[in-house]
């Protein structure tokens, strides 16, 4: 009984590894079909033409010894190469191979659109926040961290920037949303005893697109001498507006500040850096939650679950099973992706060779 098990079941693994090797040998063929085949069935007459012998007709092929082969109109020698026998016989076999084609390139579009509904193709990330070259300052002194984004390839129409600090050495005074791309802020969280920063906002479509965008400017007062660290934590997000909400933000970033033991000077010094206050509107926001639940607008949805207080918050993805399995997949889908989107580009190529000027 096991032995006939062990039988059943390694039959079971052969008839497994051989449906993936078909469809893997399928999914070679027709997509080098679809890069080749339009030159191939153009091609095909020419050959013929050429070298009657170096081409087979595909009918023939198929038939039996003495068999009538529909294209040629003539009975099937199998002693003889099976290659067509009139003009006739030519121009059906290039149809053939022509319909073939095209049918290899709607395959290669349903295949697409397909992976599209997976999230490609994959919006690259590429946005950073810009650092500022002044890291020194005076004791007591306000000074500005400006928020600003370059590297915006894709247009983006949501940002949160949650910021950590030592409140010993820093505080924060106010944050300031003037002259900023975004239109809506719908979160301003400051917490001075845990020395956190978060502000969430964004604008309705087609988003912002430039070489370098605004979202805010934070105002820190020094506190005590030494040297301190604004970092940016992982739950930092640049959504771009691509259907999907991806992060694009590439990297997280921290900026080393020098406090100097020098007190500034005068009250004067310090109220010519602190900004009108301003508030945030309720009523844009409510618009923007409908808009979202509708779908006519962008959609912000900054969970509170993820919601990260302090340092000691900051969340680690962790590295699963089920994160491999998902990367596996992720990774498949990406080169399919690329060899699609690598096919069709040299198709486009070519038809714009015969496009008059």
């Amino acid at each position: 009984m096991p032995k006939i098990k062990f039988i059943s079941v390694s039959k079971k693994i052969r008839i497994v590894l051989n449906v993936i090797t078909f469809v893997i040998f399928a999914w070679l063929g027709i997509h080098l079909f679809a890069l080749a085949g339009l030159f191939i069935a153009f091609g095909y007459p020419l050959i013929w033409l050429v070298s009657p012998s170096s081409v087979i007709c595909f009918a023939c092929q198929t038939c039996k010894q003495g068999e009538y082969c529909e294209l040629c109109k003539k009975r099937v020698e199998k002693n003889q190469r099976p290659f067509p026998r009139n003009f006739r016989s030519v121009i059906l076999n290039s149809i053939i191979l022509l319909i073939l084609a095209l049918g290899s390139v709607g395959l290669i579009f349903l295949e697409i659109k397909a992976l599209r509904s997976f999230g490609f193709p994959i919006t690259p990330k590429t946005a950073t926040i810009l650092i500022p070259t002044e890291k020194q300052y005076l004791l007591g002194e306000i000074f500005p961290l400006n928020l600003e984004v370059a590297g915006i390839e894709t247009p983006i129409n949501a940002m949160q920037i949650d910021l950590a600090f030592d409140p010993q050495f820093l505080q924060v005074i106010e944050i300031s949303k003037l002259n900023s791309f975004a239109t809506i802020f719908i979160q301003e969280e400051i917490n001075n005893t845990l020395g956190f920063v978060r502000l969430s906002g964004g604008l309705p479509n087609p988003g912002f697109e430039g070489p370098v965008g605004k979202f805010a400017t934070v105002y820190f007062q020094t506190q005590k001498p030494g040297t301190v660290e604004v970092r940016f934590l992982s739950s930092s997000l640049i959504l771009a507006n691509d259907g999907r909400g991806t992060n694009v933000l590439k990297e997280l970033n921290a900026i080393g500040y020098l406090i100097l033991p020098e007190k500034i000077k005068n009250d004067d010094e310090i109220s010519q850096f602190i900004p009108s206050t301003e508030k945030i509107n309720t009523k844009e926001t409510t618009n923007l939650k409908e808009e979202s639940e509708t779908g006519t607008g962008p959609k912000l949805d900054f969970s509170s679950k993820t919601k990260v207080l302090g340092e000691q918050t900051t969340e680690i993805e962790q590295n699963t099973v089920d994160n491999k399995i998902q990367n596996a997949g992720k990774t498949l889908v990406y080169f399919v992706g690329i060899t699609d989107q690598f096919i069709l580009e040299i198709l486009n190529s070519v038809t714009r060779v015969f496009e008059p000027n």
